[in-house]
């Protein structure tokens, strides 16, 4: 578990509030614990873009 959540930590592009929100919308990261089993979702891995990390070091 703590291997998913440190990928899942890393795959978010963390540069812009609103682009956030949009990704952790998409990967079902507000939806309550309860309210996701009753809809049967799971939290999903965010799709890393090409520029999601920002330049290259």
């Amino acid at each position: 578990m703590l291997n998913y959540a440190q990928r899942w930590t890393f795959a978010v592009g963390w540069t812009s509030l609103p682009e956030t929100q949009r990704e952790l919308e998409a990967c079902h990261a507000f939806l309550d614990s309860d309210e996701a089993d009753g809809e049967g979702k799971r939290l999903r891995m965010p799709v890393v873009t090409s520029d999601a990390r920002g330049p290259a070091s």
